[in-house]
């Protein structure tokens, strides 16, 4: 099937029964974090658990499949990563197959309906472990003080995002909610679908804005790279809160966590719980501490912007 991705490594035979623990791992999309993400697991994972990667590439018409087929793996293991794929795990046709679930790269489990009904503190009432890529340092205040430290005379930005998609529109919400106390006017562009991303930046560019955000949209974060070329045109920043879209699609500056780091907590919760040193429904939700920011020196340069120095101790080196 096309929408399957599959890779495996940590092949090792478990000391206790011979059998090859199997974790499967299902994406809602491919994206460079979630690439980062993968390696991470499998660096931690090597030698003790086999791991497959699944991803519906972007539809959520394909949620539904991805699971199936990892569930058909039977394994020990399945690591769902993202708001909408946690939320399709648990749904009744998969209720009965489910054994130890992973909830992955959770920006706001408080709002994730699953998650809620195991509970999000311990003792959960199912084998649930709760990894969330929001950090404890409040991110959103950190991209808000980024793009007030970049652009000192910045009055209005626009950002784009998808209302029907949680994690898209909670962190909209929260960075609106960031930026608006210093008197920044936030134009909200509403996408459906990845085909509505163009559309949207022209009417956003046509707004005399200063700046355009990313916030976690899988669409906005696909046509990344578009956003830019439009953008561009028009000596406008683009700020994001993934990190993979200032390696890989020129953004100016990025937000985020480490993704690598994450996908390194997961594989860590694996062994842990493989090990018997934890149960899944016992772990607190685990996230990092800080957030780092990602800076495009070409792209900056070639817009004219510095970064201040109070915030070059975040920035990723």
């Amino acid at each position: 099937m096309p929408f399957l991705i599959f890779c495996t490594s940590c092949k090792q035979r478990s000391q206790n029964n011979n059998k090859i623990l199997k974790a499967c791992v299902v994406f809602p999309a491919t994206i460079d974090a979630f690439e980062r993400l993968k390696q991470g697991m499998a660096e931690v994972c090597k030698d003790s658990i086999e791991l497959k990667f699944y991803s519906a590439e972007g539809d959520p018409s394909k949620f539904e499949t991805v699971i199936q087929n990892a569930l058909l793996e039977n394994p020990d293991y399945l690591v769902t990563i993202g708001t909408q794929i946690t939320n399709t795990a648990f749904a009744p046709k998969f209720d009965s197959r489910l054994k130890t679930v992973i909830a992955g790269a959770i920006s706001s489990p408080e709002l994730v309906e699953s998650l809620v009904n195991v509970g999000l503190h311990p003792k959960r009432t199912r084998p649930v472990a709760i990894i969330s890529d929001s950090p404890k340092e409040d991110i959103y205040l950190l991209l808000g003080k980024t793009i007030k430290g970049i652009l000192p005379n910045v009055k209005r930005v626009g950002i784009i995002y998808n209302t029907a998609e949680i994690n898209s529109k909670e962190t909209a919400t929260r960075i609106i909610d960031a930026v608006k106390p210093s008197g920044i006017i936030v134009e909200e562009g509403v996408i459906n679908n990845a085909e509505d991303v163009e559309r949207i930046v022209r009417n956003l560019l046509l707004k005399d804005i200063d700046a355009i955000i990313i916030p976690h949209d899988k669409y906005a974060v696909t046509q990344a790279s578009s956003i830019v070329k439009r953008s561009m045109e028009k000596n406008i920043p683009v700020f994001s809160l993934d990190d993979g879209t200032v390696r890989k699609n020129d953004v100016a500056v990025g937000v985020s966590v480490s993704y690598a780091m994450i996908g390194k907590m997961i594989g860590n919760v694996l062994i842990d719980i493989h090990s018997g040193k934890a149960k899944a429904e016992d772990l607190p939700i685990i996230s990092l501490d800080n957030a780092q920011i990602y800076i495009n020196p070409t792209v900056l340069k070639n817009l004219r912007l510095t970064i201040p120095e109070e915030l070059t101790p975040f920035i990723e080196e």
